[in-house]
């Protein structure tokens, strides 16, 4: 039995103006930025426990979409508009709030 996860979860795809150039998938409507990629090839890693894998899927990218309401003036994706989640480890998370840049060392551009 095949799992529609999109549909478990309630995620809408934008099936008229936004499918992908590549691949013609489907892109998630509420997704700010959408990468499209096509499968390479998946590494299967050994667990913690000898009994348990991890999966890494990796695909080359075909395209990135992003939605022009979350481009700013400089033409720069706006990242505290997005506000991303990130995975910090165990059950644990956090959104990006806030934002500073850091000047590379000559020696290192």
């Amino acid at each position: 039995m095949e799992l529609d996860h999109a549909r478990r979860l309630a995620v809408d795809h934008d099936r008229e103006s936004r499918l992908g150039r590549g691949s013609q998938a489907p892109l998630v409507a509420e997704c700010p930025i959408s990468i499209e990629c096509r499968y390479y090839t998946t590494l299967v890693l050994p667990g913690h426990d000898p009994k348990s894998t991890h999966h890494v899927v990796i695909g080359r990218v075909l395209g990135v979409h992003i939605k022009d309401e979350f481009i700013g003036a400089d033409g720069k994706v706006d990242i505290l508009k997005i506000r991303p989640l990130a995975r910090l480890g165990y059950t644990d998370y956090t959104s990006v709030e806030s934002l500073f840049s850091m000047a590379l060392q000559e020696d290192r551009r």
